[in-house]
């Protein structure tokens, strides 16, 4: 009977061609295959409930129910045999494992090919060749659950096998010294040797070493084993382990290097600074944000953290390739794409409330009368005859309850505000279109007691889809869109907050008690009459993109392709300020009388329309071949272009005789109630880049790159710029003298060096302007005159960093320690400064600006994680903490009495304050040591730092007082048993200065911490300097370190069983509690400051908040 090679449900395959030939080459071909598969058999699971049907059916159910096809001999396999099968929810090597356990029938899986072969043992032919050996054995995990389907291979031979569905094999080895090679998808390959044993059992280890991950780099991804520059990158999973509002808070403390500090947290405002490796110039420290390839598409904090596949951190020679923008770092966001398999929807949505913290204890009513007290006592040279500000019958009524006090802040704003989270997104494709798309709605409620304003929407949408028009030629389109809806206070929170809580605490909410008159409040400004008057400030963002891209391989040169993109991206912000007079009433002289009421401001109305648009081309070339096995090119050659346009335009009118129509048009003609104004602005850049990278053996590796650049902020001859990188590792751990060793599992040397660009800047420089002002009166009429703008520098240029980068990065104990440490210094030359000169008077322009300013920036990082588990339960804990200090080495400044006060040599934000050494307490203290004008018992005692006896302005000091830490760390955790599971992240922060500059006096309330705690004769000992009206900032007394240790997120997990959920069409169901914010250990927390990350220690900005979730996410 003829033998017939069975291809189910594929065409046929080579038909003029005898058995032998068909099967080799088909061989040959699916081998191809499993070089470059898409793992479809890795991720793909299949549900199969058959009952005593013959394997031959079984083939066409499979077949039938996902992508895979049988190829096997007709004779082989015994088609008729009656199986039983039930899998639900199954990989494919789970089911084929059963299905040929104890037969004789092995199995392979090439992607969705399965080939079927009998078990044949070799025939003998020599002496040499004679496999005279059985071993049997198993392979698990650490936590002994079977591996089917792993490959053990008889090394230097082609004999081999694979484990079965119990994790069981057996196989027949040349000699009892064979050594055989086990290896599993997503473990790390171990060797075995057989010395004589007849039964092994293999654990293999988890690949945490990561050197294969793909990880992304400028213009392109690379293996992690071969980086030689310092890149770290976070995966999407990480940054949806608590549902938070912003992209760029989800990175705090996970990055060592990347420094996040949350300044607001006002719903649809929130302000978070971001820095990579500290500050290396006077200028712009921000880091350029590229998604997807395009730079500058949008900010961090806008984009939706369930729609990124990875955010990756380039902070050395690895941004060189960004040129101009690329000195302060650079923040690559890689949004998901589509995937081979059938269409797997995932839906999540979490509840979450969110209270203020760090909200500032004010004092109350007893601590503000006492100070204003003492405050008089001070005031009248400490005589015990003092006129008190409050009697002593007052502080009795204070003190029972009888004089009633009134917390302005609680009426300003909500303990809690409510939040929603919900995306919905599906993720498939086919071998030739893949696709994702996502949707979000998210919704911050109002922080306000009043609902009207404060409240946030977003609305995101995006769709990536990549599509293989031939085996040559890639092509996708991706469209994204996001907008968001604030409506907040015109008063702004910042003002409403800080009025109340600087408002004496015995101003009353309303007058007489009654809702209908509320109180003036402090200085008139009713925070009740504010949050309530009608005023809003609206504003509808919107931001939509496209980019369409290719890649297409050249016929004739392996290894070499094209590529290209472009994308659009245009940004509009139309802002609406409506602004209504707002009521509050006085208490009536007449007792009798209705309360008198009192109207502030009136109508106005101002709107304003901003558009940016920004277009991006860039079109590449890529060669990357192995020569010899042992060495791997890869060249990169590319042009970006890119343009940009502002138009803005603004109108405002406050003649509007009714509130009831918020519309320009409804105001009156008026021209000097009414304005317009408008402008436009183009920008222009064009780069010509490139890499080159050179691996031998995959231990050596060397890179360059470069990035030659021009910018329109910068005249003709200074317009370009060359900005080089050099970068080599060294895989020392594949020597022959660490192979083997027991305690390092991997172990990487690298080192770069490059120069990189900063041209953020104001454009034009080098050009002189003109501004209105300067008006003049001629024959009787107002003429307005223009004016030049200021002085011109033709020569303005680059601001350049030069960056250097030492690392280390190692794997321990079998890959279950990791270890990344690196030292970096940044040296940036020609900061442009104002020198110190001065032009006369009657110029009326100051001097330009020059590039004569240096920088230097030094620093460390170091990142530890550990991994492993005892039985079920999984676990892993890490750690990363990164110091930079910066100090200026050029500056061009006036000349100070004493060489320590200039800023030459000081940490960048140093300022000129007298350092505090005490507090004069007693007479003593005051006659034995210098003082100052107006110093007397309660002063502050500041040092005489030149030793002249005298405390002259001579005596002050450049002191570190940048709010910006220079010590970050975190620290991570993870728990897994069974169905639940748990993280955590720590991070804190060291180094930063804050000042204390609350005023209490008559009127103005303070921190309570401070009120009780000052000064007098009968408190000497006290923490604080004797009572003042307002604080004098010229000392370092009230400037404190903002060190702290933060809970940020905390999330408990639990995955529902499949047996619960499979019946009703639910692949994956997880349940989840999760906190943000949820402890601060703050170092200045007993003294009731503000929060340590916002700006100041007033409420200027809205408080940073604690925020609970609960929530679900559903796979289907």
């Amino acid at each position: 009977m003829k033998k017939k090679l069975i291809t189910r449900g594929c065409m046929r395959l080579l038909p003029k061609i005898d058995l032998k030939m068909k099967l080799t080459t088909l061989l040959l071909i699916i081998s191809l295959f499993k070089v470059e598969a898409n793992t479809y058999s890795q991720v793909t699971k299949i549900s199969v409930e058959l009952e005593n049907v013959s394997l031959e059916n079984v083939f066409k159910e499979i077949e039938s129910v996902s992508e895979f096809r049988f190829v096997y001999e007709s004779n082989s396999v015994d088609l008729d045999r009656l199986v039983t099968l039930n899998f639900k929810n199954k990989k494919i090597a789970h089911i084929l494992g059963s299905l040929f356990k104890d037969t004789d029938i092995n199995y392979e899986l090439y992607d969705r090919l399965i080939l079927l072969t009998k078990k044949v043992v070799n025939n003998v032919e020599s002496k040499e060749n004679v496999i005279q050996y059985q071993i049997t054995g198993t392979v698990t995990d650490v936590g002994g659950v079977p591996l089917p389907g792993a490959t053990i291979l008889e090394k230097g031979t082609n004999n081999g096998t694979q484990s079965d569905f119990d994790g069981k094999f057996a196989i027949e080895v040349s000699n009892s010294d064979a050594t055989l090679v086990i290896s599993y998808i997503g473990f790390a390959t171990q060797e075995v040797s057989v010395s004589g044993e007849t039964n092994i059992s293999v654990v293999l280890q988890e690949d945490t070493t990561g050197l294969d991950e793909v990880v992304v780099v400028g213009y392109g991804t690379q293996r992690k084993r071969e980086l030689s520059t310092s890149v770290s990158q976070v995966d999407g999973e990480d940054l949806t382990q608590a549902p938070i509002s912003t992209l760029t808070n989800t990175l705090t403390g996970r990055v060592p290097g990347l420094v996040i500090n949350q300044r607001s947290a006002e719903p649809g405002r929130e302000s978070s600074e971001i820095l990579i490796r500290g500050n290396a110039t006077f200028g712009s420290n921000a880091a350029l944000i590229v998604i997807d390839g395009v730079a500058d598409a949008d900010g961090l904090d806008r984009l939706n953290p369930n729609e990124i596949e990875s955010v990756s951190i380039l902070k050395d020679a690895s941004a060189a390739i960004y040129g101009a923008r690329s000195a302060n770092g650079v923040i690559l966001v890689t949004t998901k794409r589509g995937t081979t398999g059938k269409p797997q929807f995932n839906f999540s949505t979490n509840l979450g409330f969110a209270r203020p913290i760090g909200v500032p204890n004010f004092a109350d009513g007893l601590q503000y009368a006492t100070y204003l007290n003492r405050l008089n006592w001070r005031n009248s040279g400490w005589d015990p005859n003092y006129t008190r500000e409050f009697s002593d019958a007052e502080i009795a009524d204070i003190t029972s309850g009888a004089m009633k006090q009134y917390d302005w802040a609680d009426v300003a704003y909500k303990d809690f505000a409510s939040q929603t989270d919900n995306n919905l997104s599906v993720r498939g494709g086919t071998e030739n279109v893949k696709y994702f798309v996502s949707a979000r709605y998210f919704q911050q409620g109002s922080a306000y007691r009043n609902d009207d304003i404060g409240e946030n929407k977003q609305y995101n949408l995006r769709s990536n889809l990549d599509i293989k028009a031939s085996d040559r030629l890639d092509f996708g389109v991706d469209l994204s869109m996001r907008q968001q809806d604030v409506r907040q206070n015109w008063y702004g929170f910042s003002g409403a907050i800080q009025t109340a809580g600087l408002t004496e605490p015995f101003f009353p909410f309303y007058i007489n008690d009654d809702p209908r008159y509320p109180a003036g409040g402090r200085l008139g400004q009713s925070t009740i009459a504010t949050l309530k008057g009608g005023s809003f400030n609206d504003n509808e963002r919107r931001n939509l993109s496209a980019r369409i891209k290719f890649n297409y391989k050249i016929p004739g040169v392996e290894g070499l392709s094209i590529a290209g993109f472009g994308s659009a991206v245009v940004a509009t912000d139309l802002a609406k300020s409506w602004v209504q007079p707002w009521e509050w009433y006085q208490e009536n002289p007449d007792s009798t009388g209705e309360p008198i009421k009192v109207t502030q401001g009136f109508l106005r109305l101002d709107q304003r329309y901003n558009r940016n648009k920004l277009y991006t081309v860039n079109f590449s070339t890529n060669y990357a071949r192995t020569i010899a096995e042992h060495h791997n090119i890869d060249l990169l050659a590319q042009v970006e272009h890119i343009t940009g346009r502002t138009d803005w335009f603004s109108a405002g009118n406050d003649d509007y005789l009714s509130a009831a129509s918020p519309y320009l048009s409804s105001g009156g003609p008026s021209r000097t109630a009414s304005y317009a104004a408008g402008q436009a602005s183009e920008s222009a850049r064009i780069g010509y880049s490139g890499r080159a990278k050179y691996g031998f053996k995959d231990k050596y590796f060397a890179e360059f790159v470069f990035r030659y650049e021009g910018s329109q902020n910068f005249a003709d001859g200074q317009r370009f710029g060359f900005f080089p990188g050099v970068s080599g590792a060294w895989m020392v751990s594949e020597e022959a003298f660490l192979k083997n060793s027991k305690t390092i599992s991997s172990l990487k040397l690298k080192a770069s060096w490059a120069e990189l660009g900063n041209d953020r800047i104001s454009a034009f420089n080098y050009l002189a302007t003109f501004g209105s002002g300067n008006s003049t009166v001629v024959n009787g009429v107002t003429v307005p005159g223009i004016r030049e703008s200021g002085s011109v520098n033709p020569d303005v240029t680059w601001e350049v960093t030069a960056t250097t980068n030492f690392g280390v990065e190692a794997s321990l104990f079998n890959n279950k320690l990791f270890l990344e440490a690196a030292v970096f210094k940044m040296n940036t030359r020609d900061i442009l400064a104002q020198p110190n000169l001065t032009l006369p008077n009657f110029t009326g322009i100051d001097p330009p600006n020059l590039n004569i300013g240096t920088m230097e920036n030094k620093g460390y990082e170091l990142e530890l994680n550990y991994r492993s588990n005892i039985g079920e339960l999984e676990f892993s804990i890490g750690g990363n903490v990164a110091y930079s200090e910066n100090k200026i080495t050029n500056f061009d400044e006036p000349p100070f009495d004493e060489e320590y006060q200039n800023l030459t040599g000081k940490p960048f934000g140093s300022t000129l304050r007298y350092h505090a050494i005490g507090i004069f307490r007693t007479q003593a203290d005051l006659d034995n040591n210098p003082t100052r004008p107006g110093d007397r018992l309660g002063s502050i005692m500041v040092e005489d730092t030149n030793g002249d006896g005298e405390i002259t302005g001579a005596d002050r000091q450049r002191i570190r007082s940048v709010q910006n830490p220079n010590f970050f760390y975190g620290i991570t955790g993870q728990l897994n048993y069974k169905n639940f599971d748990m993280n955590m992240l720590w991070q804190g922060a060291t180094g930063g200065y804050k000042p204390y500059r609350t005023i209490f006096s008559r009127g103005n309330n303070g921190f309570a911490s401070y009120a009780n705690n000052t000064w007098d004769p009968n408190n000497i000992d006290a923490p604080w300097p004797a009572p003042t009206e307002g604080i004098n900032g010229d000392t370092d007394f009230f400037l404190f370190r903002t060190n702290y240790l933060r809970l940020k997120t905390l999330e408990l997990g639990y995955t529902l069983p499949e047996s619960a959920i499979k019946s009703i069409g639910i692949n994956n169901a997880r349940i989840y509690i999760s906190g943000y914010n949820l402890i601060t250990i703050d170092k200045n927390a007993n003294l009731g400051f503000s929060d340590p990350e916002s700006t100041n220690d007033l409420t200027w900005d809205f408080p940073n908040t604690q925020t609970f979730n609960l929530g679900l996410n559903v796979t289907f």
